[in-house]
């Protein structure tokens, strides 16, 4: 019987609980509604469209949960604004640090809400670039086209997201910072999560098993290492529009090997331009040779370098 009453009692004030959140809502929206057209003091729209709010992952808070604020009367927009920090304090602090903080302070939502908006907040799909989209739409529209949007397109979740590459959003450091991800220091083992990973290798059949330990042993990621300008990851296999190199428009393509290297070395391209081996490529005969044929693809060494293919003891009697 106890039992019974006790239950009675938790049912009852979990339905006086929801009358009082609906009722504070009812309060909001006689000023907040859509229809009232309500606007703060520099013209921006307060309304609000109660459908919104049922559509998000905060469909469960009442309007003082956020705006507390708003629960004395004669509220201004700064005493009842919202604050993220109140439910997600270490976001907020991740974000101060991040290349995002430029959307606004955190302490005051606007850089929060310029991502996952204010009243109909969606929770972030893994590996969606959705959020992405309304600030990096050229971007994303060429990672879509790419071999890892394509993949990401079929469902596979072993292609590469936004995150994966530049990192959780509220961390994320533009390309030029050192602890970035996509740093040209840091690149090759962010491509390497993936590119050096045995098991994705034999799955997907790469055809460059190790790549990344074959490139940190190259002139260029030495050049890197030494903080000098070199060719990194993305300088010859492009960016998030990256193609695999049997299609046709990838700049590792064979046609296009040469002039990718001459981003570089436009000096050299000239000369291989005009000899017969670049013209012979230049008019379709793939079987002639380009750069990589024999300079090699990632680990490239320099022409004084004894190991490399160019060398002048090994260029004639085994390279050519």
């Amino acid at each position: 019987m106890r039992q019974i009453v006790r239950n009675s009692l938790v049912t009852s004030a979990l339905v006086i609980c929801a009358m009082v959140v609906a009722q504070a809502a009812d309060d909001c929206l006689s000023c907040h509604a859509t229809s009232t057209g309500l606007v703060n003091s520099r013209g921006q729209n307060i309304t609000l469209n109660p459908e919104s709010l049922r559509a998000s992952v905060h469909k469960d808070l009442g309007c003082l949960d956020c705006h507390a604020g708003a629960a004395k009367p004669g509220h201004t927009a700064k005493t009842a604004s919202a604050s993220c920090l109140t439910c997600h304090p270490d976001a907020a602090q991740q974000l101060s640090s991040s290349t995002h903080a430029a959307l606004g302070a955190p302490h005051t939502s606007e850089a929060c809400m310029a991502c996952h908006g204010d009243h109909k907040v969606a929770k972030p799909r893994e590996g969606s670039s959705a959020l992405c989209v309304t600030c990096h739409e050229p971007e994303v529209k060429q990672f879509s086209v790419s071999i890892h949007g394509q993949a990401r397109g079929r469902g596979n979740g072993d292609a590469p997201s936004c995150k994966d590459c530049h990192g959780p959003a509220h961390q994320a450091l533009e390309a030029s910072n050192a602890n970035s991800p996509v740093n040209d220091k840091n690149l090759p083992q962010t491509c390497g999560h993936c590119h050096s990973n045995p098991a994705l290798a034999k799955k997907y059949m790469f055809a460059a098993v190790t790549p990344v330990e074959a490139y940190e042993a190259s002139v260029h990621a030495r050049a890197i290492r030494a903080g000098k300008k070199a060719a990194a990851c993305d300088d010859c296999h492009g960016t998030h529009g990256i193609l695999p190199a049997s299609d046709p428009r990838s700049p590792i393509s064979k046609a296009n090997v040469a002039t990718t290297c001459a981003k570089c070395h436009e000096q050299v391209f000239s000369q291989y331009a005009g000899s017969i081996h670049g013209r012979a490529v230049a008019a379709g005969v793939m079987d002639a040779p380009t750069c990589t044929s024999c300079h090699g693809e990632h680990d490239i060494l320099a022409p004084s370098d004894p190991n490399s293919p160019v060398y002048v003891t090994k260029v004639s009697q085994v390279t050519c």
